[in-house]
């Protein structure tokens, strides 16, 4: 009896990295960003701000890539010694927790500023924050997730402007107009200048794909994602925000990685569109 002749086992070429899962950690863990039009169309804006000493409010989508594009903007015009910030330190930036009172606002403050006294009465906080605007020669302060202010510590905001001349930038999203609108009608004369931060336009979205690929990926093998039909399915299922195209970047890449790829193929790309939501461009909360 003729014996079958045995299948052979499907050969799958690995990528030729020395540890897999090292790969797949510098994939998910890092932070790249690439600056397109519409950042360079902020940083002008906040030149303008900067240079007027106006304040003004940002509105954007949640994970917009807004935050980075202002952090990448301060890091423009702050220098660092090692740990040190050196000074003059012309741009503040500070994200604010939930529900942030005037206590924790001055925390904060001295935070980004790596200024050492955050404990204390918060007259003290009050007068060492003031000091050390002045001291550091900050010229503008950009304040993250500005919707989750409590009113007396926004007011504080205006009294550094008022006072010090140092305009302040509130950043957030729809709500922050709102609660201007509203629950701040006292302050609102003073955050007139208004800019929105737009989603990117497909041409930007591939271009940051494309350096997403070339410049922090490095892969040998031509990836299928600037495929105009790949690329487009991509731009429409992240709706232009740069959160979730690096979240879905990084899966694909993963996913790759796993079926033993070295390159970012259609095939794998369509699978992890077709498992995640449309994102939102609505700007609902933070």
């Amino acid at each position: 009896m003729v014996q079958p002749a045995s299948i052979p086992q499907q050969v799958v070429s690995q990528p030729s990295f020395p540890d897999l899962q090292a790969e797949i950690d510098r994939i998910s863990n890092a932070a790249p960003l690439f600056i397109t039009k519409r950042d360079e169309e902020l940083h002008a804006w906040l030149n303008d701000q900067r240079d007027s000493k106006t304040s003004g409010i940002i509105l954007a989508p949640q994970r917009s890539g807004v935050s980075e594009s202002c952090q990448y903007y301060r890091l423009q015009y702050v220098r660092y010694k090692g740990s040190v910030l050196l000074l003059p330190a012309s741009i503040a930036y500070l994200r604010i927790p939930s529900d942030c009172t005037q206590y924790q606002l001055f925390v904060e403050l001295l935070n980004a500023l790596h200024r050492n006294l955050k404990m204390g009465r918060l007259s003290d906080l009050r007068k060492r924050s003031r000091a050390t605007l002045k001291e550091y020669g900050v010229k503008l302060i950009i304040v993250d997730d500005a919707h989750y202010l409590k009113l007396k510590a926004l007011r504080e905001l205006v009294q550094i402007h008022e006072l010090l001349k140092i305009p302040v930038i509130l950043l957030g999203t729809k709500d922050l107009y709102e609660q201007l609108r509203s629950d701040w009608k006292q302050v609102h004369n003073s955050f007139l200048a208004f800019y929105q931060f737009p989603a990117m336009t497909y041409e930007q979205t591939g271009s940051v794909v494309d350096q997403w690929l070339t410049q922090f990926l490095q892969w040998q093998e031509e990836s299928d994602l600037l495929y105009e039909d790949v690329l487009k399915q991509l731009h429409e299922k992240t709706s232009g925000l740069t959160g979730p195209l690096y979240d879905t970047l990084q899966k694909i890449a993963v996913r790759a990685l796993k079926k033993g790829l070295f390159k970012l193929d259609e095939e794998t790309t369509l699978e992890v569109l077709n498992q995640q939501l449309k994102a939102n461009v609505g700007s609902d909360n933070g």
